[in-house]
């Protein structure tokens, strides 16, 4: 994935990822600040699947998931600090919850050492059922496996997403609540 996707894997994004918090950010955020900070910092990468010449899915990992959130914060504190204000005035259990994981995750060790994030994972509708996903994630894994990485860790709240990671090597280890959801922390063995 290059810079020169993030147009396409953003509308991608938007419009099947439409009831995730990160999409009620806005298109703008997800673009710049949710995949393109990954990729300007050099602290993930993207891979695209294409087929008849546009994006038919994409996959995006993280190398240092807690990197990322720094520059993240550090390049973008205000428009993250405008949507935070706003998302709370509209639902303040949202930010007791988002503060709880916080608190829950820092808490406890649920996320392995040097590993690396699946941060996303989407594929357009017409081109789902089709075995794109497991090979994207089959891909990303051997990326991260010729680079060193011998873990990965996703989480998801989507029962169709649960079931694709599990055929994929992944193992459930821990459910938390975040925006009125549960959501499954999974890691992968590399090696």
């Amino acid at each position: 994935m290059t810079t020169e996707d993030l147009d396409e894997v953003t509308d991608i994004h938007m419009e099947n990822l439409v009831d995730d918090f990160i999409t009620s950010l806005g298109r703008d955020f997800v673009k710049d600040v949710y995949y393109g900070s990954i990729l300007r910092a050099n602290l993930g990468f993207g891979l695209v699947a294409k087929q008849d010449a546009r994006i038919a899915g994409f996959i995006v990992g993280s190398y240092n998931s807690k990197r990322v959130q720094l520059v993240r914060l550090r390049k973008h504190w205000k428009s993250i600090s405008q949507k935070v204000f706003l998302m709370s005035l509209r639902n303040p259990i949202w930010l007791m919850e988002v503060l709880g994981v916080v608190v829950t995750m820092q808490g406890k060790q649920f996320i392995p050492e040097n590993s690396a994030e699946l941060v996303s994972l989407c594929v357009r509708p017409a081109y789902r059922g089709k075995k794109l996903a497991g090979a994207l994630i089959h891909s990303f894994k051997e990326y991260l496996k010729r680079i060193g990485f011998g873990v990965c860790w996703t989480k998801t709240h989507s029962e169709t997403a649960m079931k694709v990671y599990e055929a994929s090597g992944f193992r459930a280890e821990t459910v938390f609540r975040i925006n009125e959801r549960d959501n499954t922390l999974f890691t992968c063995q590399l090696f």
